[in-house]
């Protein structure tokens, strides 16, 4: 997989309350503390916290991207939202968790309620698993795949191996999530066994399908149908901008779009390296089509 330096600036608001049309880096206030799980107590902490570190936008209500930069905290580096949780949460970070994990709790939570419970970093064995959730006396078992599982053929048949064991110790299937499949209310719910049709999205990602192998695109294409996330012009929509009815935008179209148009980098970033079998168009916006 190719990878891009970033040079733009990450747009888009994720919102809890509608997750399935509001996709983006930046994060209200009032979600991150539910994310965290800040307790109401700690609510008025929490915001004058964000503000001296100087995470919030102008307008003081959303979080910016620096939440993800590291800081120093008891004599460690780690990242700034880690830094609240531990500070001001009912729950501590774990060693290992993701942002994304508690992300993708708090959608889960939204949809299930009291019904679900729910567990991070998940001890099975000498494994550990990204999420475990009890829905109706059945276990799912999400493990997200982040782009370095992307990287090579070697990495892809350790996951391949390592999904298989952990399926036959706990005697059911493990849900894969990669990082290109939108977090939100729609694809829990297909996850969970919904039929519906799934979302992908990549609006700021460094990381990009081009020179991808056999075994990554097949990979690729697979878990991107397992959330019924391909179209019937392929995936190529990931990377557009989505708006509403009303023409707000919801989801901003990646940088990689006029930075293709303009010259500065070709498609082949886009592309894995044999597309014979689906064709240039399957990977690309419509945007870049007549390329």
């Amino acid at each position: 997989m190719k990878s891009l330096k970033p040079t733009w600036e990450v747009d888009g608001l994720f919102e809890l309350s509608d997750s399935d049309n509001h996709v983006g880096s930046l994060y209200t206030v009032e979600d991150m503390m539910t994310i965290l799980s800040i307790p109401t107590e700690s609510h008025e902490s929490f915001y004058k916290e964000v503000k001296r570190r100087q995470l919030l936008s102008d307008t003081g209500r959303v979080i910016e991207p620096k939440l993800f930069k590291k800081g120093l905290y008891k004599n460690k580096r780690i990242e700034r939202w880690k830094i609240l949780m531990d500070s001001l949460s009912s729950e501590k970070p774990k060693n290992k968790q993701s942002l994304s994990e508690l992300e993708l709790k708090a959608v889960i939570e939204k949809i299930y309620g009291a019904s679900i419970s729910i567990e991070t970093q998940s001890n099975i064995g000498n494994n550990v698993l990204d999420i475990k959730a009890n829905y109706k006396g059945t276990d799912y078992y999400i493990e997200f795949l982040e782009p370095y599982h992307f990287k090579d053929d070697v990495i892809i048949f350790k996951d391949k191996e390592r999904k298989f064991n952990l399926e036959e110790k706990l005697g059911v299937k493990i849900i894969e999530w990669p990082y290109w499949i939108q977090l939100c209310e729609r694809n829990v719910k297909i996850a969970f066994g919904e039929n519906l049709e799934g979302r992908g999205a990549i609006w700021g990602s460094e990381i990009l399908f081009g020179e991808s192998s056999d075994a990554v695109k097949q990979k690729i294409i697979s878990l991107s149908e397992n959330f019924h996330a391909v179209r019937k012009d392929g995936i190529g929509y990931f990377y557009e901008e989505w708006r509403d009815n009303d023409g707000n935008m919801i989801k901003p179209a990646h940088p990689i779009i006029d930075k293709i148009k303009g010259g500065e980098e070709t498609i082949d970033i886009l592309l894995p390296m044999n597309v014979n079998d689906e064709g240039v168009n399957f990977w690309l916006p419509k945007d870049l089509w007549s390329l």
